[in-house]
């Protein structure tokens, strides 16, 4: 009998800590929140809509934007209205900052010190194993060919937040924060490699 209630014990424990817990975060001027619905978000942040299905916010030289999982036919429709994705979860919120006002410098101090770590650097590099749509010829008109440089660190059981300098062709350099909530490190990574 024993062992049957601390099984039953065992398992209750396993199960409630596997649910995702509520997180908040501060950075740069948000509070940030999941789990949270894309309506929730666009009240709370008070998100501007981009058909089909961009929302975000631009406030000087820094953009906040959200991402969703999307299913297909997310895109068919580019007049689509803004609440047709609204009971949609947010998995990522993403920062993007004008080069010329925000150093890439001070926006990965303020990372470090949300994280209380230093970043460590990944090089990675896109490929046509990884993602077909990046055939050889295209990789090599990309910035640095394809190759990134990113850093994440985790901020709790269900959050991981990303730094890299976004590549982009003009050449000019994005300081970018990506957060990610409940995602694999496949799916983080090629978040962090998008251009």
């Amino acid at each position: 009998m024993k062992q049957s209630t601390l099984l039953w014990l065992f398992t209750i424990c396993a199960a409630t800590s596997c649910q995702s817990q509520p997180s908040s975060i501060v950075f740069d001027g948000y509070v940030l929140v999941f789990p949270i619905t894309v309506r929730e978000a666009v009240e709370r942040y008070k998100l501007s809509y981009s058909p089909p299905g961009y929302y975000y916010r631009r406030q000087g030289g820094q953009t906040l934007s959200i991402y969703i999982a999307y299913n297909p036919g997310d895109y068919d429709n580019e007049l689509q209205p803004k609440e047709v994705l609204y009971d949609r979860e947010v998995i990522s919120y993403v920062f993007t900052y004008d080069g010329d006002e925000s150093k890439p410098d001070a926006v990965k101090t303020k990372v470090e010190a949300l994280c209380r770590c230093r970043l460590t650097f990944r090089e990675d590099s896109l490929s046509p194993d990884r993602n077909p749509v990046f055939l050889p010829s295209t990789i090599k008109q990309l910035p640095r060919q394809g190759t990134h440089s990113y850093a994440t660190a985790p901020l709790g059981n269900d959050v991981v937040v990303g730094f890299r300098n976004k590549p982009n062709v003009k050449g000019e350099v994005i300081p970018e924060v990506k957060f990610f909530y409940r995602q694999a490190p496949e799916q983080i990574q090629k978040a962090m490699m998008t251009y």
